[in-house]
């Protein structure tokens, strides 16, 4: 999978660049891989997204409460997702639809 600055998604298959369904327009920082086997999408802010890598149709939107500038994220060993930000760090839980 690869990110662009637009805020679009690809991934490969069969030799072709697929769009990956993901209702988003701010430029992508980190794609990483969560303990679940699932990829994660983060953008610059305003949602983190996950992906199935088997069916990359299949995503879901995590939601911020306010508005971030994320920068890259990684999961901690307990499963919590971290983000960095420019100015600090922040480790969140993600709930159903939400960030917490």
């Amino acid at each position: 999978m690869v990110g662009c600055s637009d805020g679009t998604v690809y991934y490969e298959k069969e030799n072709r660049l697929i769009v990956v369904p993901v209702p988003n327009t701010r430029s992508i920082s980190d794609l990483i891989e969560g303990p679940n086997g699932l990829i994660y999408i983060i953008p610059q802010g305003k949602a983190v997204f996950s992906i199935n890598p088997l069916k990359p149709e299949e995503t879901h939107q995590y939601f911020f409460s306010t508005e971030t500038a994320m920068v890259s994220a990684s999961f901690t060993n307990s499963g919590n997702l971290a983000h960095r930000y420019p100015e600090n760090l922040l480790v969140c839980k993600l709930e159903k639809d939400s960030v917490r």
